[in-house]
């Protein structure tokens, strides 16, 4: 993350606990910022600091940033959860995905523009993320790869039966995981969810030290992000014998779905292989999630990209 970036996520973090002198103090005088109540814009941090305490008095807007990335230099742009929130009774008025772009002067904001209701499927910042950790995997470089998680990401291991949660967990994943074979990744394509996770068809190739093939195939990756970070992921192989996690019925869930028959039998090893076990040559290598085996809509969650 840049030094502009981390101002930024800042300033959300600022913002969403209404500590609007913070924010502020973030701005050049003559800060051009979008009242998006008016549909109009505010010049100045005098018009700004009215606006933060008069108009959105009523509300309470939180901002949850999925992704961020510099598309030139002294700029910034941020995918974001919009939520606002009545201030009286707490209730939703409006939830939504926003696309902020910051100019950035002498490491403070000059200009604010806002695109609300961001509905495509793909962003630019999360393409970015996505790619910067395939090629960390490839590459084998584990410090490259902890920069693509959150401090407090997790995950979980279902072949083990145990979670991987916090970089040291996966930091020693990881190290193991190059120490027993080698892995190439590379992005078939990805989609933004509406409930912003991520979903990655990745193509996997993995050998032995040996150099001999243990696994060339497609499997789907779903990720949760925060301010540009990994916190979450979850894992579907596609072939149709494991519960998935995130099915129609109970897709906001983290946990397998309760009603699922767990199959009998797990042959295959994992790259998602708890730190410090060691195993034989697997009989199909797998990322190990795969579709929910009953889903109320006939089709599971792995059906296909779906607009917000």
């Amino acid at each position: 993350m840049t030094p502009d970036e981390d101002r930024i996520a800042q300033l959300y973090e600022a913002f969403n606990t209404r500590a609007f002198d913070r924010v502020i103090a973030g701005m050049t005088s003559d800060v051009s910022w979008p009242d998006e109540v008016e549909d109009r814009r505010l010049e100045g941090v005098d018009a700004v600091r009215d606006y933060f305490q008069t108009t959105t008095a009523p509300v309470r807007i939180q901002h949850q940033p999925i992704a961020l990335f510099t598309p030139s230099p002294g700029q910034v742009e941020v995918l974001t959860r919009q939520t606002v929130v009545s201030e009286e009774d707490g209730s939703v008025w409006s939830s939504q995905r926003a696309r902020h772009r910051f100019t950035m002067r002498d490491g403070l904001i000059a200009r604010l523009d806002s695109q609300q209701n961001y509905v495509a499927l793909t962003y630019e910042g999360v393409e970015r993320l996505l790619q910067r950790l395939c090629d960390a995997i490839n590459a084998q470089d584990v410090d490259a790869i902890m920069a693509c998680y959150a401090p407090h990401a997790r995950f979980q291991d279902k072949l083990e039966d145990g979670e991987l949660s916090g970089a040291e967990d996966i930091r020693a994943h990881f190290e193991h995981l190059f120490a027993t074979m080698q892995v190439t990744l590379a992005i078939r394509d990805y989609a933004l969810q509406p409930d912003d996770w991520t979903r990655a068809r990745l193509q996997v190739e993995a050998r032995g030290l040996n150099g001999h093939l243990w696994q060339d195939g497609g499997v789907t990756v779903w990720y949760r992000l925060e301010s540009g970070r990994i916190v979450e992921q979850e894992i579907d192989d596609g072939d149709g014998t494991t519960p998935n996690a995130r099915c129609a019925k109970c897709w906001k869930r983290p946990s397998p779905c309760s009603t699922a028959a767990k199959p009998p039998n797990y042959a295959a090893s994992s790259i998602l292989t708890r730190p410090g076990r060691t195993r034989s040559r697997p009989a199909r290598l797998s990322l190990v999630r795969t579709p929910c085996l009953r889903t109320s809509r006939g089709s599971s969650r792995r059906s296909g990209p779906t607009s917000s």
